[in-house]
């Protein structure tokens, strides 16, 4: 690829920028997948991130509902916990990457089956929960392929997302600088964009990364 993808973890953001009720957004799989496409549309985003905040069955409906209006953009499955049935399912339906939101080291054992059942579809799994002190090593240490950091140095093993801190709208008025590495490195946040953040920013960080053009993830 000539430059990292973008995949911003949407999740209530999505939902603020279809104008529709927590409970439209979480329960009904159409305007689930509606507000996701929307968003990706408004922030040039290269992939979808499908499931924040809803139920496996919601999800996967949306995944359906989104495969046919993709138009190159990748579909990423957002797991709030290690569920290798969870993510067989959202594999079963073109997934091209899994992230787990949430972590708790008891449930290693979790995290080994979720790889390998995402290994058997070749689809990567990446720990993208927020506020961790060191998520890379976390994320070597439960046997998965990469993880979403605020600040990434480039050295970091794996496939590795990032590099616009907490703030998005500060990044978005400064611009994120150059990214650490070109392979097996995307731009996003290190967890949810904020719902309160403001959407013409946004949009203006997205135009930013992209070049106002689309991809798919690597």
């Amino acid at each position: 690829m000539e430059r990292p993808p973008f995949i911003p973890i949407v999740g209530g953001f999505a939902q603020r920028m279809g104008q529709m009720s927590e409970t439209d957004f979480r329960e009904n799989p159409q305007l689930h997948a509606r507000a996701l496409l929307q968003t990706a549309d408004a922030l040039n985003a290269d992939a979808l991130t499908v499931g924040v905040g809803c139920s496996i069955e919601v999800g996967i409906e949306a995944c359906k509902r989104l495969a046919p209006v993709l138009q190159g953009r990748g579909l990423v499955a957002c797991l709030s916990r290690p569920e290798p049935t969870s993510a067989r399912a959202y594999c079963e339906e073109g997934a091209d990457m899994v992230l787990v939101l949430e972590v708790d080291p008891a449930e290693s054992g979790r995290f080994r089956t979720l790889r390998n059942v995402c290994k058997y579809y070749r689809v990567p799994v990446l720990l993208a929960a927020a506020g961790l002190e060191d998520p890379s090593a976390l994320a070597q240490q439960l046997t998965l392929d990469g993880a979403i950091v605020p600040w990434p140095t480039g050295d970091e093993p794996g496939i590795i997302g990032g590099g616009l801190g907490t703030c998005p709208n500060d990044v978005a008025e400064r611009g994120p600088g150059s990214p650490p590495r070109q392979s097996r490195f995307f731009w996003s946040f290190p967890g949810e964009i904020a719902p309160g953040s403001s959407p013409e920013t946004l949009v203006r960080l997205g135009d930013m990364l992209t070049g106002q053009s689309g991809g798919v993830p690597g």
